[in-house]
């Protein structure tokens, strides 16, 4: 699921900008996103550009602060670094240094041990995680890939956009650091770079490129973000919904480009869930007066083509031939329907096929 409505002209308009040679546009695309999205809405929030990580640097400018008002007063969060949407490896190199040189002086100068951080170019992004007493970016979202890895980084109009979400609701939870416990599992999952980045702080204001010839991170098999929570400790994931249990494994997922063509005849629909007595999900919507039901399993993933851009989405077929489909089943982008007690009609026993 994106994580933007993909049919905003608003966002479309800065989604083309973003993916051209102007850095600013990086930083604009998010920038906006930022204060659009649920998560970042009212007062607690302020999210300035151009800003000095720390007093001792004061010369260099972060493209972005995320500051979180809780006990009094503002704190600062996240740093968000950004470089143009048609970035090479020099350049990701160059913003992940930048991103962690900023982390570390502003630990140093607030006495503090832990910051999260984000790199992006276009509208793909990456979230890190880096304490003091680490030599590198430790990665949170995704967690896998080398350093400077531009495939890894996840697209805000793909399909796996929610594990970026779901790393900004593990941030918002954890304002002040992860964990012990988490933070211990980042560490484990990750090879130093041969080259210390450390060794630059202050050096130089804007210090250059490092060439991390042969860093990497080696990923544990099930640890880090995925469909199941990040690392499957609990203390984590549960600031957002899981997916139903009959959902399948994203190792499993086929890939867009092989999945098949909406039918023309589908009616997009919105869709609701419930939960029943047995713990199972229902994805609930309404077409012409009559009220729809299906299990996950009922849903099928297709394609479908808007503004020149394929997306992922999720058709149901009903028992007389109707199709309807909507843009995600992902729980935590969806209101829950909670059935009054007594009403059998939305128990799944009298559905509308």
């Amino acid at each position: 699921m994106a994580l933007f409505d993909i049919r905003d002209e608003r966002y479309r308009a800065l989604w083309s900008e973003a993916i051209t040679d102007k850095e600013h546009a990086t930083t604009a695309f998010w920038s906006y996103w930022f204060r659009r999205d649920r998560l970042f809405r009212g007062d607690d929030w302020n999210i300035p550009p151009e800003a000095p990580p720390a007093e001792i640097s004061d010369r260099r400018r972060v493209d972005l602060l995320i500051n979180k008002w809780f006990n009094g007063k503002w704190h600062t969060i996240c740093f968000f670094e950004a470089k143009k949407g048609t970035a090479g490896i020099p350049d990701i190199q160059e913003v992940e240094q930048q991103a962690f040189t900023a982390c570390q002086a502003w630990l140093m100068d607030n006495h503090a041990r832990e910051m999260y951080a984000m790199t992006a170019f276009g509208i793909s992004a990456k979230l890190w995680y880096t304490t003091l007493d680490t030599d590198y970016l430790l990665p949170m979202v995704p967690a896998t890939g080398y350093l400077s890895d531009k495939e890894s980084y996840i697209s805000a109009a793909s399909s796996d956009a929610y594990l970026l979400r779901h790393g900004f609701e593990t941030i918002i939870k954890n304002p002040a650091g992860l964990p012990a416990t988490e933070v211990a599992v980042l560490k484990s999952n990750s090879t130093p770079p041969k080259t210390s980045l450390s060794t630059q702080y202050y050096a130089d204001p804007n210090p250059a490129s490092p060439t991390p010839s042969g860093s990497m991170y080696t990923p544990s098999a099930g640890v880090g973000f995925s469909a199941s929570g990040f690392g499957g400790f609990s203390s984590v994931s549960s600031g957002y919904n899981p997916q139903p249990a009959e959902a399948p494994s994203t190792d499993t997922n086929p890939t867009l480009e092989s999945l098949e063509l909406l039918p023309d005849d589908a009616r997009q629909v919105e869709v609701m869930f419930r939960i029943d007595e047995e713990n199972r999900y229902h994805y609930r919507y309404e077409y012409e007066g009559q009220t729809r039901e299906a299990e996950y399993g009922e849903w099928v993933k297709r394609r479908t083509v808007l503004e020149g851009h394929t997306w992922e989405c999720y058709l149901n077929t009903r028992n007389n031939g109707l199709n309807f489909w909507t843009w995600t089943l992902d729980l935590s982008n969806l209101q829950r329907f909670e059935s009054k007690k007594g009403d059998s009609k939305h128990k799944g026993k009298h559905r509308a096929h």
